[in-house]
């Protein structure tokens, strides 16, 4: 028997693909179900990120509600920092609901909370949801697949190669700006780099063209095996996001930039588990940070492997959908 799961969320060039990403990490693993898109804000340059999705509705949140409770959907999974318990008290009594948040700033009302920050605790949300709501939180509840867990990690490197991606809008355009730093220093002649700037990063073509004479710089404009990417690097320049959470499971020490407000718990992480090195907005405009940080990550490089490998275990999605299996056959 179909089981049919509506999904609410946005992803537009203000808010980023990481909630779209995140959600699909998730019904991708659950089987028997149709999947309907709701969004209240949904970039056309992401549609072909939606193939998992039977129809996709860009409407209005009091348009959503109606037919939410319309459709009857067995499960409604929400992850938008702009819905909170008013809304999802209209729909309560019509489906069950997942909430996937990593802010804990709002009230709920739901049937299950997802949120796999790392300096998460149950506490947090203690005044914030209905008692019978099911709280899945911290490195647990990781959404990171368990092949990026698989990667293995030489120790033993005589050319590192950098990764440098800031999610797949970076609307605050970090990843041009670590670029000019990087070509300011040269330091592609210290490091490979990969850019991976994602499908709704307005400066792509800038990019692209900036490297398109530079032999040790690589442009991807998005790829559908992160994992694999992975593989081949050693050190990262990013943003607090998804992708943190990835490079920390494929053990891939990091300097880390906050871009967004949802990215603020990032440092905290990055401090308690001794993963990476902060860096400033303003700091990634100065290639020499950018070259002492690249530095101190490549001397202490087995260490920072050590601590990466320690934090996740593959295994938080598969907790999830046992969690949600277990609701909906209830």
């Amino acid at each position: 028997m179909t089981r049919h799961v509506a999904v609410i969320l946005r992803a537009d060039k203000d808010i980023a693909t990481g909630h779209l990403m995140r959600v699909n990490s998730i019904i991708r693993e659950l089987s028997n179900c149709e999947f309907t898109l709701y969004s209240t804000s949904l970039d056309t340059s992401l549609y072909s990120l939606c193939s998992l999705y039977k129809d996709i509705y860009v409407k209005d949140l009091e348009s959503i509600a109606l037919l939410i409770k319309e459709h009857n959907y067995d499960l409604t999974i929400i992850d938008d920092y702009s819905i909170d318990a008013s809304f999802e008290k209209k729909i309560y009594d019509y489906t069950k609901i997942l909430i996937v948040d990593d802010l804990a700033n709002r009230t709920h009302k739901a049937h299950i909370l997802l949120d796999p920050c790392l300096v998460r605790l149950k506490d947090d949300y203690k005044d914030l949801v209905n008692k019978d709501c099911t709280l899945l939180v911290n490195k647990e509840y990781s959404l990171v697949k368990k092949e990026f867990s698989l990667i293995k990690r030489d120790i033993n490197i005589d050319n590192f190669k950098v990764i440098v991606g800031y999610g797949g809008a970076d609307p605050v355009g970090a990843t041009k700006t670590t670029l000019n730093s990087i070509l300011e220093g040269k330091l592609y002649t210290k490091y490979d780099f990969v850019f991976l700037t994602g499908k709704a990063n307005p400066d792509y073509d800038y990019i692209e063209n900036a490297c398109k004479d530079i032999v040790n710089i690589e442009v991807l404009k998005h790829t559908d095996n992160v994992a694999k990417l992975f593989q081949d690097v050693h050190l990262a320049i990013g943003a607090y996001g998804g992708m943190f959470n990835e490079r920390i499971c494929a053990k891939i020490p990091s300097i880390c930039v906050t871009i967004a407000d949802n990215q603020v718990f990032g440092h905290a992480s990055l401090q308690k588990y001794n993963i990476g090195l902060d860096c400033s907005l303003d700091e990634i405009k100065d290639y020499k940070v950018i070259d002492k940080k690249l530095s101190y990550l490549k001397e202490h490089y087995e260490n920072f492997v050590h601590n990466c490998s320690l934090v996740y275990d593959g295994l938080g999605i598969e907790r999830i959908i046992c969690n949600i299996e277990k609701l909906l056959t209830k």
